[in-house]
């Protein structure tokens, strides 16, 4: 099995190389170039495309802070905040954190858990450079 690290480091040698990018289907996983971007459809080629995708989106939010995001989607759609969102309410955070783990996939949230290291970080952020 690849570790973390030199599974990082095929993805990053496929940046800009199709032929890399089909040859990493190997690792039966998800292709980890820009994913985000490429599921909505935002490639951008020029400053106007920062416009686009803010026309194209009601609301916009980084993917590793979702519980605020869905929050804010919450607020825009719904008009009005789910008691977990409620950042002025008694529960402790260790409660919330209790209550969002049931909705979670059944285990402990694992990516927070896991320390990279500043060369790691370096490679993620290559590879999500559009996102």
């Amino acid at each position: 099995m690849t570790s973390l690290e030199g599974w990082l480091g095929h993805w990053v040698m496929a940046l800009n190389d199709t032929a890399k990018i089909v040859e990493n289907r190997r690792f039966l996983c998800y292709p980890a170039i820009n994913l985000q971007s490429i599921y909505v459809g935002f490639v951008p080629q020029n400053a106007d495309d920062m416009k686009n995708i803010q026309q194209k989106f009601t609301v916009i939010g980084p993917m590793d802070q979702l519980d605020k995001v869905l929050c804010l989607v919450f607020i825009h759609h719904a008009g009005w905040l789910p008691d977990a969102c409620n950042c002025s309410n008694n529960k402790s955070s260790s409660q919330l954190q209790k209550q969002q783990l049931g909705s979670d996939h059944g285990v402990t949230h694992h990516g927070s858990t896991y320390n990279t290291t500043r060369f790691q970080d370096a490679m993620i952020d290559k590879l999500v450079e559009k996102d």
